[in-house]
């Protein structure tokens, strides 16, 4: 799952557009609750279904311009919901120790196939300034974040984790918006809108709906 969502994720940057990226992790959250009340049975509250509902709207608004992007994003968004449940259900490994297994198996599947992707293992590495681009990209950017991920998993319901995430394609739209020049419709703006609103709306007593979701043993 990790992998398939990395190649997939880097493609549609790459062929799509950030939007379709960023809208993917809209989506995320949504199907990581839902998939954490239906196979973790988490318990969630009235304001919590409706932020997911809210969530839903907002997403359903962005995916009436592009069913291509839709479809990209619905798959992107699925590979990492069922990476975070099943890393819920190991709760009982190190997590150092597991990432390092999953990083290892992802290096294991990604590098025999490289020439089908299109890619070589080897090129780049008599840059130097690629090498430290890379290295920076590859300790700070990715591997830390999914340690964090998976340590917040251990005290943090799935649901809770996913609707967080949320963070993560607003600072992409700001990017693709500001940086990268992509422009928004009117009806994009009031999606993201809504989608602010739901975060604050799920997150509302924050300590007890962590405490509260929490699956019993």
């Amino acid at each position: 799952m990790l992998t398939s969502n990395w190649l997939l994720f880097i493609y549609v940057i790459n062929k799509v557009s950030v939007q379709a990226g960023s809208f993917a992790y809209l989506i995320c959250p949504i199907l990581t609750a839902l998939l954490g009340f239906l196979v973790l049975r988490e318990k969630l509250r009235r304001n919590q279904w409706l932020a997911i509902g809210l969530s839903a709207l907002s997403c359903a608004l962005l995916g009436t311009g592009s069913a291509r992007t839709l479809l990209m994003s619905l798959v992107v968004a699925s590979t990492y919901a069922l990476y975070l449940i099943t890393q819920r259900r190991l709760q009982g490994y190190d997590r150092l120790v597991l990432l390092t297994v999953q990083l290892s198996l992802a290096a294991a599947f990604i590098l025999p196939t490289a020439s089908l992707l299109g890619a070589s293992p080897l090129a780049g590495f008599h840059d130097l300034h690629l090498l430290l681009i890379t290295a920076i990209l590859s300790a700070v950017f990715t591997v830390l974040p999914l340690f964090l991920n998976l340590y917040a998993l251990n005290t943090l319901p799935s649901g809770t984790v996913g609707i967080l995430m949320y963070l993560n394609p607003v600072v992409s739209f700001l990017l693709a918006f500001l940086y990268f020049n992509e422009a928004a419709t009117t009806i994009q703006a009031i999606a993201y809108a809504i989608i602010l609103g739901s975060v604050v709306l799920y997150n509302m007593r924050f300590g007890t709906a962590a405490i509260n979701s929490k699956p019993s043993n």
